[in-house]
């Protein structure tokens, strides 16, 4: 790390303890990390692929409706068999889930970028979807580029990240505007989160592992994807 990759705008790796140790000796306490995947980070024109990254952000209702729609939205993605997403919290009112690459079989994108972007705007049709149908309480509607999920006063966005060379608050970080930890937890303990779980001296992470999430049924699962997707939108 070095003020000459800071003023030109480069990607700064903490490829190391002691580059970490150096990054918050100069007063770093927030840190990002890119959703997309480069053979060489420091030449970010030529991505490899990305994760698939959904956020979900409580615009009236707080974190009380942010929960229940991201429990909403796990569900749904279980729905389809993806049983094991990567969640966490934001650090204010919100929840990050992710699919990480290793986890999509190469044979269902085969290396094409665009690829991915389909297969995530079908899954996130498949919610629309399923809360729609599921839910009777929540009134789901697309506000390009998020979709509003609303129940009574209470409203929370739905949003897919896709920016190229975009960055995520990494996990175990603390959020710049509310000092608490980006906390990673396990789908099932979603319901039961409270802030105070995500308080710097209290702060205790779930692992995430990038095992092989299952796509056996894939041919199906696709071709149902394809027509919610051609339903929904």
């Amino acid at each position: 790390m070095n003020s000459g990759d800071i003023k030109r705008g480069r990607p700064i790796l903490l490829d190391s303890e002691a580059a970490l140790e150096e990054a918050l000796r100069s007063g770093a306490s927030a840190f990002y990390c890119s959703y997309w995947r480069y053979a060489d980070p420091q030449e970010p024109l030529h991505p490899l692929g990305h994760d698939l990254v959904w956020t979900i952000r409580a615009t009236n209702g707080g974190l009380r409706f942010a929960k229940e729609v991201t429990v909403a939205v796990l569900d749904a993605l279980a729905d389809c068999g993806l049983y094991e997403p990567w969640v966490k919290y934001s650090g204010e009112l919100g929840f990050d889930l992710l699919i990480p690459l290793e986890a999509i079989p190469s044979d269902a994108w085969t290396d094409d970028i665009k690829a991915l972007a389909d297969i995530q705007g079908s899954l996130t049709s498949y919610i629309v979807s399923h809360l729609t149908e599921r839910y009777a309480g929540f009134q789901v509607r697309a506000t390009n580029p998020h979709i509003a999920i609303g129940k009574g006063s209470d409203t929370c966005l739905l949003s897919e990240l896709r920016l190229r060379r975009g960055l995520l608050l990494a996990p175990m970080s603390l959020n710049p505007r509310s000092g608490l930890v980006s906390l990673p937890l396990a789908p099932e303990s979603v319901a039961g989160f409270s802030v105070l779980d995500a308080s710097p001296a209290d702060a205790s992470s779930s692992e995430w592992a990038a095992q092989q999430i299952s796509w056996k049924q894939m041919p199906e699962w696709w071709a149902a994807l394809a027509d919610v997707k051609a339903s929904v939108f």
